[in-house]
């Protein structure tokens, strides 16, 4: 008779315990979600819009770089793509930099990719084939 007190105490304990994890964790999720939801608001916000596009369907170049840089592959190379009609010294100069940090082989970018970028660079500004 006391052993089936005893269990049953241990059993009521246990559920308790459980019970009151439970609750816990729900108040930590309620609060995350909050939290999440006013980081929203605030304008931060996570770009998954690559989640959602198969990789297959992406719009990557096709084939490799040509052996003479030209102009629409200049562009190419620095993200201006086919619907700009005049580029900027300063626009070409940003997409540069921003390029090169993210790519600079001392950062452990490729140094191919990173010299084509310079190229592109040089090529948009008139200073292709200069020596």
């Amino acid at each position: 008779m006391v052993f089936s007190w005893v269990v049953a105490g241990v059993s009521i304990g246990t559920g308790l315990i459980f019970a009151r994890a439970s609750l816990r964790a729900l108040a930590r999720t309620r609060a995350a979600s909050l939290n999440a939801a006013s980081m929203n608001k605030t304008g931060f916000t996570l770009n998954t819009d690559f989640l959602s596009k198969p990789i297959y369907g992406r719009n990557f170049a096709e084939g490799s770089f040509n052996p003479e840089m030209s102009k629409k592959e200049a562009l190419d190379i620095l993200g201006f793509g086919k619907t700009v009609k005049h580029v900027t010294e300063e626009d070409v100069k940003k997409r540069h930099r921003k390029l090169m940090l993210l790519n600079h082989p001392d950062n452990g970018g490729s140094a191919y990719i990173s010299s084509k970028i310079n190229e592109a660079k040089d090529y948009l500004l008139g200073r292709y084939g200069r020596d």
